[in-house]
């Protein structure tokens, strides 16, 4: 597999993920303002003014352990350039689902609620989710790249 198609591979799927998550976000507050809220359950806000930052919290810690093991493993290994490739793909893919679920998880919570706090903090996991994103040095550091094999990804 060539280097300079995974790396587009790779983005690609983060950018569809980053465009969905907008999106959904996007509808949700159309939704909210619209149609107003589906819930009024003062039981479910305090269940969920709780959950969702410790959720966020504990995701982005788990996606940052995750993947420094996927590396990790992926740098001891004397394995072919396609495997490192394969590997870098799934550790990346996990990451991000780990670091999607929260954003998601707030915007039902807003979707239900109504409550700012939830938009909030799909906000700044939207942002997080952004600044994660795979760049061509993570992928020369993170995939062990020869000299030749970086000068492919150029």
């Amino acid at each position: 597999m060539d280097i300079k198609e995974s790396f587009k591979q790779i983005n690609l799927v983060n950018l569809a993920m980053i465009v969905m998550q907008f999106a959904l976000l996007m509808v949700s507050v159309f939704l909210v303002e619209i149609k107003g809220v589906l819930s009024e359950s003062q039981e479910l806000n305090e269940v969920f003014f709780y959950f969702i930052p410790i959720f966020s919290l504990i995701c982005i810690v788990i996606s940052k352990q995750v993947y420094k093991i996927f590396i990790k493993q992926n740098k001891k290994e004397d394995i072919s350039l396609d495997q490192r490739l394969s590997k870098y793909k799934t550790a990346v893919i996990v990451r991000l689902a780990l670091l999607e679920a929260p954003t998601i998880t707030a915007l039902v919570a807003y979707l239900l609620l109504g409550h700012y706090i939830y938009l909030g903090v799909a906000v700044l996991m939207l942002a997080f989710f952004t600044m994660s994103r795979v760049t061509r040095q993570g992928i020369i550091n993170d995939c062990n790249l020869s000299f030749d094999e970086q000068n492919q990804l150029a």
